[in-house]
């Protein structure tokens, strides 16, 4: 990749992506029925409690972002998962790609 590098232009697409754009992607390819999120922890059991609790989860940036930003993440890390700890699944990492789990 030529240029000023990928991740330099993932930063300037994210910063051009408007809410309409991402929501309109979410309702077109997005289907939480049979959604599946793999998530790579060192305390799995630990994330699977607190998933199955709704714990909030508040969200750190690495640098400073509009005051309604912020605002918007205090209501979405609060968003309730309702996903209950019998659908949550914990594989060793050794197998995650082997079809196990």
């Amino acid at each position: 990749i030529g240029g000023e590098g990928h991740l330099a232009r993932f930063a300037q697409i994210l910063q051009e992506l408007t809410l309409e754009d991402a929501n309109a992607a979410i309702r077109e390819h997005l289907q939480y029925e049979n959604l599946k999120i793999a998530i790579v922890t060192g305390e799995a059991e630990g994330l699977r409690a607190a998933i199955a609790a709704d714990t909030p989860s508040p969200i750190a940036y690495a640098q400073e972002v509009p005051e309604e930003v912020l605002a918007e993440d205090d209501v979405i890390s609060t968003l309730p998962l309702e996903i209950s700890e019998d659908r949550i699944y914990t594989v060793p990492v050794e197998s995650m790609f082997q079809g196990g789990g």
